[in-house]
């Protein structure tokens, strides 16, 4: 990150490395947000059905029932669909879908969760493959995931330059470098979308 803080410095009046990285950063995750960086987790399911989704979530891939009562479910049948919450009602019986939705932690705060339906009445266990957001860069020797080839590292410097020269009040010369910013973003969303829609086996070796 230390290469991105140094262009940004020199194309604006802004000296502040720690702001500075604060908008590289924002750039980094919002790219990042187009990037489908894939991630798995197990999710325990609680007795209400539902289960706390992890906070990097972007966007769940799929839902796949790993274990119920502490017995492994077939391959056949654990794959989930997903369900709006309006078609959910106090069923019972073995899950065949999945909502994400809005629920409480231990200190009352709203949280992303995983709700099943129908709710079990046993132990549950489901396998969340999803998309992420990465960690932050943190100093100047960190560098943004593999899952954002380098070609697009300055779009993350573009962004924050857009960002400068707002400070600074150049705000036709910010448009233009988030103009760039927003063009790349498009056009990795294009590029990640196009290697999704491969068979599995050819996206295995293409998505880096």
């Amino acid at each position: 990150m230390g290469e991105m803080k140094t262009a940004v410095k020199n194309r604006s009046d802004i000296d502040d490395a720690e702001l500075i990285g604060t908008w590289l950063n924002s750039g980094y995750l919002s790219l990042a947000e187009v990037a489908r960086i894939p991630a798995v987790v197990d999710i325990s399911i609680t007795a209400d059905g539902l289960g706390e989704l992890p906070s990097d979530l972007i966007a769940i891939d799929a839902v796949k029932l790993k274990t119920i009562n502490s017995v492994a479910v077939d391959k056949g049948e654990n794959m989930l669909d997903p369900i709006s919450e309006y078609e959910i009602d106090d069923a019972g019986g073995t899950p065949t879908n999945y909502v994400r939705t809005i629920g409480k932690d231990t200190d009352s705060n709203d949280v992303h969760m995983l709700r099943l339906y129908p709710k079990s009445s046993h132990t549950v266990v489901a396998t969340l493959t999803y998309f992420k957001y990465p960690a932050k860069m943190t100093g100047d020797t960190s560098s943004p995931s593999a899952y954002i080839p380098e070609r697009y590292h300055e779009a993350i410097e573009s962004y924050g330059i857009a960002r400068a020269k707002e400070a600074d009040e150049e705000y036709n010369e910010s448009q233009h470098f988030m103009s760039q910013f927003e063009y790349a973003k498009e056009q990795l969303r294009r590029e990640r979308m196009r290697i999704a829609a491969r068979p599995r086996t050819v996206r295995a070796r293409l998505y880096r």
